[in-house]
């Protein structure tokens, strides 16, 4: 199975709705084979970081959207603190 299938079938099974899957399936078609494979790795460990992923996804079309710095960077924070969170919680 082709880690593009792998990453959809993920997506597929979780609670995301249909437009979100939609939109996140798209958003994965665009990504490189390394960057696949990290997200397989990780959708696998923590299904819960699908939806996650795909709201982390839709702030930043936002910020972007309406140019707005401040919100960016709050986005960036906040991933910062969820990627530190994952190290410690790998680590115990």
């Amino acid at each position: 199975m082709s880690n593009l299938s792998k990453i959809k079938n993920l997506i597929y099974s979780s609670k995301l709705s249909f437009q979100e899957i939609d939109e996140l399936t798209d958003f994965v078609n665009k990504l490189d084979k390394k960057s696949l494979t990290i997200l397989i790795e990780l959708f696998e460990k923590k299904p819960s970081w699908i939806l996650k992923f795909y709201q982390n996804i839709q702030a930043k079309k936002v910020a972007l959207n309406k140019k707005d710095k401040n919100k960016w960077n709050s986005i960036i924070e906040k991933e910062n603190l969820d990627l530190l969170e994952m190290e410690i919680h790998d680590i115990e």
